[in-house]
């Protein structure tokens, strides 16, 4: 048409061609960016999780490469402002490092030295977090050229301490974190069971990183544990609230409503790790695992007992029962196991217990001994008779040899004829 002063290239108005050259560069109308504000990284011997907090939901994608192995994160949108982990050296992460493949496209790519399965999910924000993409992996185990093979009569004691990495558990009014106690009894449980004859232990977890309640479960069953113990700290809205509790599963109902809030709250422990919205595995399996169930709990119950009057040498029990509630950690086939809260770390009195070596060393010692004395009480037990005597090992001292067995420094001292609180590597004290 005559007279239309409009320019154009190619039958298209210029003005036209402009703006969709700024809309291509990032220009009109363009899309806000998605700050990856933090990256966090916990890897194990087989699994490990990917952490990326992000500003806002975000469009992305996740795929896998090979020769070499790596795992491949593209962030529509998306700009660094961190700056990125450093897996942890020897492990099957081998690196991680980022780039812009194409404008407007943030790629996270992790280096691994295997083929990993990859489970993705873009986490709504939770328990104070914002979004997060969760990449988790897993690999097979790599073989050892020297594989250590234990013994057959080793009775193998899988400990689990509850919660870490993005999930604290609950926290004290001095900031004290559940992961942290649990995971500080249960190394000290661990270093106590691989001292005794005949006894080997095993953590689900020995650092701060997550792991799934279905995987840590699945550590006792697949390593054909002899018992599984989980331990925590509880938490309550009434300050005043405190002692030891051992709870056991049960599949029909809670025995109280205190079991059964706690074991709402801490089977929703996936939701705030991270490791899951819902259990993504397949549950076909599921119902012919409550039926292989009945003969388990009731084993657990002995073992919960056992524990429980080792735990009322230590203080105060909350309860003096074993209760019982639908824990989905405990639900173990065929291994006797049991969820031990070592004191309520929303009391003043024993979160300020609970950061003590010598009180977390009692929780310990009683665990122990409860384990000892269920298994004494099975007609197979493969563990040697209670001993009267305990052999001086690195690192102890008459306080810590005290609290491990629940007796005081100077009855230590009178039945062994110590005048002095000096020990050696090795001595031997008998004990009352």
């Amino acid at each position: 048409m005559k007279g239309v002063s409009l320019a154009q290239r190619g039958g298209r108005p210029v003005w036209l061609m402009a703006f969709l050259a700024a809309l291509l560069a990032g220009g009109v109308w363009s899309k806000p960016p998605v700050m990856v504000k933090q990256i966090r990284l916990w890897s194990g011997s087989v699994e490990a999780q990917l952490f990326i907090d992000l500003s806002t939901a975000a469009r992305w994608k996740v795929f896998s490469l090979v020769e070499p192995h790596r795992v491949v994160i593209d962030i529509d949108q998306g700009q660094l402002e961190t700056s990125l982990p450093t897996p942890t050296e020897g492990g099957w992460l081998r690196g991680m490092r980022s780039g812009h493949p194409t404008p407007g496209v943030l790629r996270l790519v992790v280096d691994l030295d295997r083929k990993a399965q990859i489970d993705p999910v873009l986490l709504p924000p939770v328990g104070g977090h914002g979004y997060r993409l969760l990449i988790a992996l897993r690999t097979k185990a790599a073989r050892l050229s020297t594989p250590k093979i234990p013994s057959s009569r080793d009775y193998l004691v899988v400990i689990d301490p509850g919660h870490g990495g993005d999930d604290p558990g609950a926290i004290g009014a001095q900031g004290t974190q559940e992961k942290w106690v649990a995971l500080k009894i249960a190394r000290r449980l661990f270093r106590m069971v691989n001292s005794e004859p005949g006894m080997r232990a095993l953590l689900t977890r020995s650092r701060d990183h997550y792991i799934s309640l279905r995987a840590r479960r699945s550590i006792a069953s697949e390593k054909d544990a002899m018992v599984f113990v989980s331990i925590h700290a509880d938490a309550f809205d009434r300050a005043s609230a405190s002692g030891t509790s051992v709870y056991a599963l049960s599949r029909r109902g809670a025995t109280s409503a205190l079991a059964a809030r706690l074991a709402k709250a801490e089977n929703a422990a996936d939701l705030a790790g991270g490791v899951s919205i819902k259990d993504r595995s397949p549950d076909v399996a599921e119902a012919m695992l409550d039926m292989s169930l009945d003969r388990q709990i009731e084993q657990s119950r002995q073992l919960g007992a056992a524990v429980l009057a080792m735990l009322a040498r230590v203080g105060k029990r909350h309860s003096v029962r074993v209760e019982q509630a639908s824990f989905a950690v405990l639900k173990a086939p065929q291994v006797p196991s049991v969820l031990v809260e070592s004191g309520y770390i929303t009391n003043l009195e024993e979160e300020s217990k609970l950061r003590s070596v010598l009180y977390r060393e009692q929780i310990a010692g009683a665990i122990l001994g409860g384990i000892k004395h269920y298994c004494w009480d099975q007609p197979e037990c493969p563990l040697p008779p209670e001993r009267k005597v305990h052999v001086v090992q690195a690192g102890e001292s008459l306080s810590l040899i005290g609290a491990r067995y629940s007796i005081g420094v100077n009855q230590l001292k009178g039945k062994n004829g110590l005048t002095s609180d000096l020990i050696r590597v090795g001595q031997r004290l008998r004990l009352p």
